[in-house]
């Protein structure tokens, strides 16, 4: 443990860099916006129970390098080849990325993120 109280957590990386999204659809033109994808390297570490014969650990804590702050943008697609002639399509623009805490223990399918 480190004189602040944190366990490892001082070597942990997690950029978002810059990318060109291309948002497509069939039937549509494609359309590119501006956003960031999130990666580095984040903290996880388990601490095993005294005399536990099952991998069941007293602590664990596993993190992620994930968006910490985005917004959901419309965008508007043209579709010449199709019934509609424009679709819009709800796309997530991540504004920042940092290391994450990730809940196993969810009842849903998807993986929750401690903020």
């Amino acid at each position: 443990m480190d004189n602040d109280g944190s366990i490892g957590r001082k070597n942990e990386t997690c950029l978002g860099d810059e990318f060109i999204h291309r948002v497509k659809i069939a039937g549509c033109k494609s359309h590119y916006i501006k956003n960031r994808f999130c990666h580095g390297t984040c903290a996880s570490f388990y601490i095993p129970k005294l005399r536990s014969k099952k991998l069941k650990g007293l602590f664990q804590s596993c993190a992620a390098c994930v968006p910490s702050e985005y917004e959901h943008i419309q965008v508007r697609l043209k579709c010449p080849d199709r019934a509609e002639k424009e679709i819009i399509q709800l796309v997530m623009r991540v504004k920042k990325c940092a290391c994450r805490n990730i809940d196993f223990n969810s009842d849903d399918d998807d993986l929750d993120y401690e903020v």
